[in-house]
Order: C-alpha cells, then structure tokens, then sequence
C-alpha cells in the first residue's frame, strides 16, 4: 500500500509540476515530438546498425563489432550519469517529515531510479538491435543471456553512480581523481592505438554469447542487486548531506571573499556567486568532472 501511494504521488507530481502549466500548449507538443524523434532515432539506429556495417563490410561480424566498442560507450554514459543524474536524496526530501518509514523510502527511490532516463533511452537503442541482429541468429537462451548482461551492466553503473555521488559529498577529490585517471588511460589507448580498451569490451560482451554467458549475466545482475543494497544502505546514512553549510570555507579563501567584498557592489556580487557556486553541488560536480569528460572527449577525436 505505500509503494503504490508513492507511486501515485510521483504521478501526480509530474503531471501537475510548474513546468508543465508554464509553458504553451504549442511548445508542450513541441517536447513530446522531440522527444519521440530521438527514441525513434535509437531506435531505427539500433534495428539498422547491422545493414549499416555489413554494407561497409560484408563479412563483418555486426554483434562482435559492437560489442567491441561497448565498453567505450558505457563509459561515456557513465560520465554523463556523473554530471547529470541526481541521487534519490532529491526526491526523498520532500518526505522526511512526514511518518514514513525511511528505510521504506529509501528503497522505493533506489528502486525507482532505474527508469531514469540514462538506463530508459539505451535500452532504445539496444532492444531493436537484440532484436534484429541476435534474436534471430542465435540460440535464446544466448541471446537472452547478452540482453541480460547488458541491463545487468545499465543498473550496475546507475548505482555505481549514485554511490560515487553520496561518497564524493564528503569525499571528491580521491573519487574524481580516480574517474579521471581511468579515462585518460582509456583516451591514450585509443590515442597510441594499443587496442587494449577495444580487447576488454570483446572479452568481457562478447562472453556473453558463449558457454559461460548465462552465469556471468546472472553475475552481472547479482552486482546490481548488491549496488542496490549498498545504495540504500549509504543513502539511509547520507540523507542530510544536501543541506549547504558553511564548513567549505577556510580562513584563506574567506579573506579572499572579504577582499572582493570591500571592492563595492561588483565586488560583493562576485563574492556571493562564489559562495553559492562553492555550497551547490552541481558546480562541485561539474569542476571535479571536466578533466574526466576532456580526457574522455580524447577518445572520439584523437
């Protein structure tokens, strides 16, 4: 019964958010057909990605050729949750002072951020093309076993996300540095041509089709069952950690604030843009996160 009440008021929140009664009628259809455009884009890309290659191709092996680039395309994805997705603390606040169970909440917006849109519109791309290039070649059981790995691998970095996201509150510099390291090392693969990001992508999808596919997409899914239970557990201990505080500030950079705040109104101005800037936590994310997206970036266009 809570669940389904949880439900029904996220509902309701969405259809009867501001946003919605803010905007024309004209703009609104606008949305909704861009929207359809770009899943339809997935999708069709995703269904004729295989006449895309083989006619490149011809003996192209279109499966393996994805998968070799997959993990590569995860990792852009990754990135992308890191700057964009939010944690459920965002939608859990609203409800903390009613008399609901935390535990319960935490695990209902846990569960639900898996229909985010980082998980919904891959999926786009990927059912179409499970559909067309292994249903149909391949046993079911193997085909099903690759589908399953590749959701298993979708949740897994969703909650991957958002544990970095509540450990980074208190802790970013080592998380970041971490990320950061990591793409650089994948763009200088690609930049020196070494051939060793594109070889793990194949070993790791493309056992997936074969003997031992089943037991490692049921492991792939185990994880995500333990990220789950990791992010509920570590969202349970971090649900107050949005609130601003001024413990960011070191004798140094308050003075450094106090100069520009004596130099008159722009000064004051700018002071206050860099307090807000260095209490909010999307510009936090997005200072910690530039070198990961530049090194990343390096991939596509080196």
């Amino acid at each position: 019964m809570l669940y389904r009440n949880l439900l029904r008021h996220q509902w309701k929140e969405f259809i009867r958010n501001p946003f919605w009664s803010g905007i024309s009628v004209a703009y609104a259809i606008f949305l909704v057909l861009l929207a359809l455009y770009f899943l339809l884009v997935l999708a069709l890309s995703g269904a004729f990605i295989g006449r895309l290659l083989t006619s490149q191709d011809p003996a192209a092996d279109v499966v393996r050729v994805v998968n070799q680039h997959l993990l590569s395309g995860f990792l852009l994805l990754f990135l992308g949750r890191l700057l964009f997705q939010n944690t459920p603390q965002v939608n859990i606040g609203p409800y903390l002072h009613l008399p609901i169970s935390r535990p319960a909440l935490v695990r209902f917006f846990s569960f639900a951020a898996l229909f985010h849109l980082h998980n919904l519109l891959p999926l786009a791309f990927f059912i179409p093309f499970w559909i067309s290039n292994l249903a149909l070649d391949y046993p079911a059981f193997t085909s099903l076993s690759w589908l399953a790995g590749i959701v298993g691998v979708l949740g897994l970095s969703n909650y991957l996300v958002i544990c970095i996201n509540l450990v980074s509150v208190r802790r970013a510099l080592p998380v970041w540095l971490l990320g950061g390291g990591a793409c650089g090392l994948i763009a200088l693969d690609y930049w020196r041509q070494w051939g060793y990001t594109n070889a793990l992508s194949s070993a790791v999808f493309d056992s997936l089709l074969g003997p031992g596919g089943p037991v490692l997409a049921l492991a792939l899914l185990a994880a995500t069952c333990l990220f789950f239970g990791l992010t509920c557990r570590l969202l349970k201990d971090h649900l107050h950690d949005e609130a601003p505080s001024e413990k960011g500030f070191t004798t140094g950079s308050q003075s450094l604030l106090d100069r520009l705040a004596n130099l008159g109104p722009v000064g004051r101005l700018m002071a206050l843009e860099i307090k807000l800037a260095i209490r909010n936590k999307r510009p936090r994310q997005i200072l910690w996160s530039s070198p990961m997206v530049a090194a990343a970036g390096l991939i596509n266009f080196i």
